[in-house]
């Protein structure tokens, strides 16, 4: 009889393994589906709190906002932040897309506040 139990025990230990596996995956795709509305909301309805100005010489990605709104512990951003910070790239120069990513984020909840 206890070997059975055991068994039945190890069976539901499983399941309830498997259940949480499904929850996290679950969880994970909503949490992409969020960011990815949260980046075309950014970039489609909040232009003027994170908008792109091209230049010969470079370009711009200007960030309006107080200098809590982004964190920017690489230094990446330039700017007193009293109005907002931007990035500023020339040609050749690597797009940091996460922190680019993030800002854009925080432009956009920023916006809705």
């Amino acid at each position: 009889m206890a070997r059975d139990e055991r068994r039945e025990e190890e069976a539901l230990r499983r399941q309830d393994e498997d259940e949480a596996d499904v929850e996290e995956a679950r969880a994970a795709r909503r949490l992409r589906r969020t960011d990815r509305r949260l980046l075309r909301q950014a970039t489609a309805r909040d232009a003027r709190d994170a908008r792109s100005v091209a230049r010969s010489e470079h370009i711009n990605l200007i960030l309006s906002g107080t200098p809590e709104t982004f964190v920017d512990p690489k230094g990446l951003l330039e700017g007193d932040g009293k109005t907002g910070r931007r990035l500023q790239l020339a040609p050749g120069d690597a797009i940091p897309t996460a922190d680019v990513k993030a800002w854009l984020k925080a432009a956009a909840i920023r916006a809705r506040d």
